[in-house]
């Protein structure tokens, strides 16, 4: 192998792990929630419940503007964060953390006059994308009984 052969191959080489790192720093570079979900059982200190703490755990902020669930049926309801302010924003590494008693796993129909059980929780962002609890089924379930 020729001296111009081995200074064209070092270059490819090259080429190929910049453009590796630039992808992989890319698909860092976004919010992405992590969840931390705790079932507490009735006690003296209060009524069983579930507790949520939602991390961003990604580089980019992201915005939390709803938290809800959804229905076996399909229904939705939730409960605007910080409404006024627009959202809670989660710079990297900082949490919201969410307590859901019975009576948030209830939400009010307006069209249909009904109540929503949950069967999921979720979260929503500014972009609209929902990011489902997991696990959250086995514990409302838990909570129900």
């Amino acid at each position: 192998m020729g001296y111009a052969e081995t200074v064209s191959t070092i270059a490819l080489l090259v080429s190929i792990a910049g453009f590796s790192n630039s992808l992989y720093s890319t698909w860092r570079d976004k919010a992405k929630l992590k969840f931390i979900v705790k079932y507490y059982p009735e006690s003296e200190y209060g009524r069983n419940r579930i507790v949520v703490r939602a991390v961003n755990a990604g580089r980019r902020p992201i915005v939390l503007r709803l938290a809800g669930g959804l229905s076996d049926d399909g229904r939705w309801g939730g409960t605007y964060l910080d409404h006024d302010k627009g959202g809670v924003r989660l710079a990297e590494h900082e949490h919201r953390e969410e307590t859901f008693e019975k009576d948030d796993l209830l939400s009010f129909d307006h069209e249909t006059d009904d109540v929503i059980e949950y069967s999921t929780l979720w979260f929503e962002d500014s972009l609209g994308n929902r990011h489902e609890v997991p696990g959250s089924r086995e514990l409302i379930k838990k909570v129900w009984s």
